[in-house]
């Protein structure tokens, strides 16, 4: 499996974030993926059964101010480490 860790510029609504707003390879992830957060809401990790590359793509998700994130589709493998966006 791979582990993902996703940074975010802002705390997120975790109530938004699940299957349907994570694609990989565009379709879904997996219904049972546990979710790993931090304190302050701005990193969330979880694992995936990959291997070699795939793409990553999010989709409405929520802050918790009230602001939507979606990203276009990201190509990634198990060795890519993707630049955050600082904008």
């Amino acid at each position: 499996s791979i582990q993902i860790n996703i940074f975010f510029s802002e705390s997120i609504n975790p109530r938004t974030l699940g299957p349907q707003s994570i694609l990989i390879n565009e379709n879904p992830i997996n219904n049972n993926t546990k979710f790993m957060y931090n304190r302050e809401g701005t990193q969330v990790r979880f694992y995936v059964e990959l291997n070699g590359s795939f793409s990553l793509k999010l989709i409405h998700l929520m802050t918790n101010s009230g602001k939507e994130i979606s990203t276009g589709t990201i190509p990634l493998n198990g060795d890519t480490v993707w630049p955050r966006n600082e904008s």
